[in-house]
């Protein structure tokens, strides 16, 4: 495969840059699950020792009081005291008038809470940080009561509870104390002290309104005294004829009245006939049919008829001044009856008119004494039921359960501590895990590798399981089918496969920083490339920290220096190893600077001299981004692999050292991921299949 061909593979990839891989996160947990236990024990047994050993158990004790709504009241005067009528607010109120000070401040006092160190901060011991915190000393002779009791009440607020069990009329009240007896002694003691707080409120109220009752009586005695007195009074000042007297009275001015009627009836009749013999007086020569109009005196009439219309006879005069006379005395009889009849009309509407009004104000008095009497009594009738019923007033609550001592602690849950302690121990260990991993600056799979360098991955090899470098070919020849040795041949497999011909005859291996295993890399793979009946050269070319001489049992003879300097032959400084089945040039020693050396010698004639005689040479450079010597080789090799230790190299290492190859105007053209931990791995080439 071309170079651009690889880099193609590798660009097609870049969308996946941005994309978050939880494998490592997972891979991460599955690493530290032993880390996990071991903080999830160490956390239980530090949970355990502190529930068992170091909290102090809080007992919890409670007592249950029922309200009774709109009970019937011993006193019957409904605005003396009244009922609950069980609505929500009142229920709130309730609560917290249960809770309040004052009462709280009771209990503390029956209990004498005051003197219980428990509750009250000025009588405990004070370490030397809370002195200094206070900066002074605040004992409790240093305190006033009214403070030390202010501080009870604080303290028995915090450790007492009362809730409304739903849709009921229950309370539950809860007290809280390391000693389980003192827990339900307070309890109880809230609880009976709002029972005697209403019971003596109710008592207070009777008393109150029992005198307010025998006030209002008195008042209302002399009240119905004075009405009393004013209608005797005024019985007495005035004469009534009573019922049937107003009655004959009404009937007589109702008489007088119709006389009037009829008398003034009478005196028009008697006027309208007076005025009409004047008018036949002043006729001359009047008819009979003119007399028959103005007169209705039949007498006058017939006499007139008899004298044939002659009224100038004596008879007829005398007769007309008769009936004249008679009228005007009778007109004058009427006008006297008349002023009589007025007269008496007069006096007796005067007397009825009189009579009816005071009788009207005597009524008014009766009923104004009848008022008086009835409110009067009805006090009286209260005021005597308050003060019978004075000492048996009941409150409007009872206790249904009384505060049993508690055989449990509430707190601490010890259970529950080091549940919460394991959990809080996993919980931590897994976020520094997490943490760990997403803050992460090495490398620990192959894609991170490709994506954050844009070059291929061609190897990744296992750490090898030796105890020291000599271990190391002994690893390598008696476990052939292990990890390290698979991955090892899957590493050369992509390089033959990446080479065509002998354009890949000269590899050499780099690193960004020390002991990334290039040299037991370069071993193995020269070792692979051996065993395949390739004819295979080892170059040491690390020559400030040459290691050969510790993985190889080599005769003295040539070195790379030698070679360098002109001293000895390829064949000449080339050993064979038997161990590896391969030639190996060691670095040998100078005291001349290795970057000097290395600009000095003609390294592509020596390349090519080792390309001419040998299948594959292997070289083992220094790390690039401490000295110079791999840059320098790099511009004759055939392929440049640069090794990043798993887990372990630096991203930004890396990226330097892949910029410093490039800067020479040689790229790196594969990397290898070494050293790979098993046990740490979560992707990576040949994983889990060991």
């Amino acid at each position: 495969m071309s170079r651009d061909n690889k880099e193609a593979v590798v660009m097609s990839d870049e969308n996946l840059e941005d994309v978050l891989s939880f494998a490592p996160l997972f891979q991460a947990i599955k690493n530290g699950k032993v880390t996990i236990a071991v903080c999830v024990g160490a956390a239980a047994l530090v949970g355990a020792f502190y529930a068992f050993q170091v909290a102090t158990p809080v007992y919890r004790a409670t007592s249950t009081l029922q309200l009774n709504v709109k009970t019937s009241q011993v006193i019957s005067f409904d605005n003396i005291v009244e009922g609950f009528s069980g609505t929500s607010v009142e229920l709130n109120s309730e609560l917290q008038v249960i809770q309040s000070r004052g009462y709280l401040a009771d209990v503390s006092r029956k209990l004498d809470l005051i003197s219980d160190p428990e509750f009250n901060p000025y009588l405990r011991e004070k370490g030397l940080l809370s002195r200094l915190l206070a900066g002074q000393d605040a004992d409790a002779n240093a305190v006033s009561e009214a403070v030390q009791l202010g501080a009870v009440v604080d303290a028995l607020s915090n450790k007492t509870n009362v809730r409304n069990v739903p849709d009921s009329f229950i309370f539950v009240v809860s007290g809280l104390s390391k000693d389980p007896q003192k827990a339900a002694l307070i309890s109880q003691t809230v609880s009976e002290t709002y029972i005697e707080k209403q019971r003596t409120y109710k008592v207070a109220a009777t008393e109150e309104a029992a005198l307010w009752l025998s006030d209002q009586v008195q008042e209302l005695q002399k009240e119905l005294e004075a009405s009393e007195q004013r209608l005797s009074e005024f019985s007495a000042s005035i004469s009534l004829p009573g019922e049937e007297g107003l009655d004959a009275l009404e009937r007589q001015l109702k008489e007088t009245r119709n006389r009037l009627t009829l008398n003034r009836s009478a005196f028009q009749t008697l006027t309208i006939e007076q005025i009409q013999l004047l008018e036949l007086e002043a006729l001359v020569n009047p008819t009979y049919s003119q007399v028959a109009a103005l007169t209705s005196d039949r007498d006058l009439i017939r006499l007139m008829r008899e004298s044939e219309d002659n009224f100038s006879s004596p008879e007829f005069v005398r007769m007309l001044q008769r009936i004249k006379t008679s009228l005007s005395q009778n007109i004058a009889r009427l006008d006297r009856e008349f002023v009589a009849l007025t007269e008496s009309e007069a006096v007796l509407s005067d007397k009825l008119n009189q009579q009816s009004t005071e009788l009207i104000a005597q009524r008014q008095l009766e009923r104004e004494v009848e008022a008086n009497r009835l409110l009067y009594e009805h006090f009286l009738t209260r005021t005597k039921e308050t003060s019978s019923q004075e000492g048996i007033q009941t409150a409007d609550s009872r206790v249904i359960s009384n505060a049993e001592v508690p055989n449990f602690p509430q707190s601490p849950n010890r259970p529950m501590i080091i549940i919460f302690s394991a959990f809080l121990g996993g919980v931590v260990s897994l976020g520094w895990l997490l943490l760990g991993e997403s803050s992460r600056r090495n490398f620990r799979s192959t894609e991170e590798i490709e994506q954050a360098t844009r070059l291929p991955v061609i190897g990744a090899t296992h750490r090898v399981r030796a105890k020291s470098r000599s271990d190391v070919l002994a690893v390598l020849r008696e476990e052939r089918s292990s990890p390290f040795a698979e991955s090892i041949r899957n590493f050369r497999s992509s390089l033959e496969l990446l080479g065509s011909g002998n354009a890949h005859k000269v590899i050499m291996m780099s690193s960004s920083l020390p002991a990334e295993g290039k040299t037991t890399t370069s071993i193995s793979l020269a070792m692979s490339y051996a065993q395949m009946g390739k004819k295979v050269l080892l170059v040491e070319c690390d020559l400030r920290r040459a290691k050969f001489q510790v993985y190889f049992d080599l005769p003295p003879s040539g070195s790379l220096v030698a070679l360098m300097q002109g001293s000895g032959t390829l064949d000449e400084v080339a050993t064979p190893c038997p161990q590896i089945g391969c030639d190996v040039i060691t670095a040998g020693q100078t005291d001349q600077s290795p970057a000097d050396l290395f600009a000095q010698t003609d390294w592509q004639s020596r390349i090519e001299e080792m390309r001419a005689a040998y299948d594959i040479v292997i070289l083992d450079t220094p790390p690039v981004l401490l000295v110079p010597d791999a840059r320098l080789m790099a511009h004759y090799v055939d392929y440049n692999v640069l090794l990043v230790e798993f887990s372990n190299t630096p991203r930004a290492a890396v990226k330097r050292a892949i910029a410093t190859f490039k800067s020479s105007g040689h790229d790196v053209d594969g990397i290898v991921l070494s050293m790979i931990d098993s046990t740490k791995a979560h992707d990576y080439y040949g994983e889990g299949y060991y």
